[in-house]
């Protein structure tokens, strides 16, 4: 399994994915199975990215649009949801 964490701490933060998306596709193309934590803060488009990138497990999603939720939906990608405490 690769998982790549998102960076909840730096929201400002944009290109992570991009900057990472072929060596995820290495690792699919290898037989891994990719986790990838999206829309635990809100970054609608890079968000959609990774939705669209069809990742076997999505983390968190907290900050998904309804559009984006159907395509979870339609998809069947998991969302691991996890508890935020203050």
């Amino acid at each position: 399994m690769m998982n790549l964490p998102s960076f909840p701490f730096f929201p400002t933060q944009k290109g992570a994915w991009s900057e990472l998306e072929a060596a995820f596709v290495k690792a699919r193309d290898l037989g891994f199975k990719i986790a990838l934590h999206a829309a635990e803060v809100i970054n609608y488009t890079e968000t959609k990215e990774i939705v669209m990138f069809k990742p076997d497990r999505i983390g968190h999603g907290t900050f998904l649009t309804e559009e984006l939720k159907e395509l979870v939906s339609v998809y069947r990608i998991p969302l691991g949801e996890a508890p935020i405490c203050c």
